[in-house]
């Protein structure tokens, strides 16, 4: 032994906080459908096919909950009919990049939180338009997750493309389907609406998967709700946060897997003119006709984090907006009011319930 006398342990230096603003594109920043806008502008009866096509892909998720398919797979499932009509990456882009529909002040929102934060985009959107939108904001679209779609790996030989569009023309002919309120099961849709259901389950399910169509049905990864919670997690690890740092804004019921990882871990969820689902699971809800009302609660939360977000005078109020402190509120009348926001601002047909 020298002698000498250690001093008292010195802990490491804490390190600043690096929190991250993460959002959902479709609600919070655009009222765009690009799917629904493509097959518009690609295929006839485009607008039609896609809405029948939805109810379908409500069908799968929340009354039968076939295995492996999430809701939001509608983009999924219109690949094939608008390859089938012509569309390659070229115009799918320049389609893309044509009238992009902002929410009110989404632009100046957005450049404010990225000079302040990483900003990532979480959508279920087909990459060009997600893309389109960074370069039209300029956002990093290094930082943008979405739907990767390359159109050119999965060309159509003329015969196939014919037997596609007939299979449109096949669902176009039904009456689309209508599905009870708490239907569980075929057995609760009428004889009618079990008949659509069986052909268009033998559409996709069996004809197709035996056509070069179904590799884009077996390729093409939809970004959906478990989806967005490992890019949540992908965006914390790659800014090197953790959890708790991260602030996310959704809308709907893609979003909720999101959701729940990040309010587990002590981070902030925001439902921005959500519908039901997207409501019941955030810590904030936010109703509002312009995207700035989310910059405050950001500020804050960027500043102190969650419970920085929790301890303010709640609800706030401003010009054209009202948030909320989910938890403890009245859901039911929050509910209403969000989902009559969301059809207002987004339009009824993207704004109805079980639209993602």
């Amino acid at each position: 032994m020298n002698g000498r006398r250690w001093g008292p342990l010195r802990r490491p230096p804490k390190r600043p906080p690096k929190r991250l603003y993460a959002t959902d594109l479709g609600g919070p920043v655009t009222r765009n459908d690009n799917a629904l806008e493509l097959a518009s502008a690609v295929v006839p009866r485009g607008a039609e096919l896609f809405r029948r096509v939805s109810l379908y892909d409500g069908y799968l998720a929340e009354v039968v909950r076939r295995p492996g398919y999430r809701a939001g797979d509608t983009l999924r499932l219109m690949l094939p009919f608008l390859l089938a009509h012509g569309l390659d990456d070229a115009r799918m882009r320049e389609l893309s990049a044509e009238g992009i529909l902002l929410v009110p002040r989404a632009g100046e929102a957005l450049r404010e939180l990225a000079a302040a934060a990483p900003v990532y985009l979480v959508s279920g959107s087909y990459s060009p338009y997600v893309h389109a939108v960074c370069a039209a904001l300029g956002l990093d679209a290094g930082r943008a997750f979405c739907t990767r779609v390359g159109l050119a790996a999965h060309r159509m030989a003329p015969d196939e493309a014919e037997q596609v569009r007939a299979m449109a023309d096949t669902i176009l002919r039904r009456e689309p389907i209508a599905v009870p309120e708490g239907a569980r099961g075929p057995s609760d849709l009428g004889e009618r609406d079990r008949a659509t259901v069986r052909e268009l389950d033998y559409l996709f399910w069996e004809r197709m998967p035996r056509m070069r169509a179904g590799r884009v049905l077996d390729e093409v990864r939809c970004m959906r709700g478990p989806e967005k919670a490992l890019a949540v997690r992908a965006a914390c690890e790659r800014e090197g946060a953790t959890m708790c740092e991260a602030m996310y804004v959704g809308d709907s019921i893609t979003d909720v897997d999101a959701f729940r990882l990040v309010h587990r871990d002590g981070g902030l969820t925001v439902s921005f003119n959500g519908n039901r689902w997207a409501v019941r699971e955030a810590d904030v809800a936010i109703v509002a006709d312009r995207a700035d009302a989310v910059l405050g609660i950001a500020r804050e939360f960027l500043g102190g984090g969650h419970d920085a977000v929790k301890a303010l005078r709640w609800p706030l109020a401003g010009d054209g907006w009202t948030a909320h402190w989910v938890h403890g509120s009245d859901i039911r009348e929050l509910v209403e009011r969000s989902e009559a926001k969301r059809k207002q601002v987004r339009g009824e047909a993207l704004g109805a319930p079980g639209r993602t």
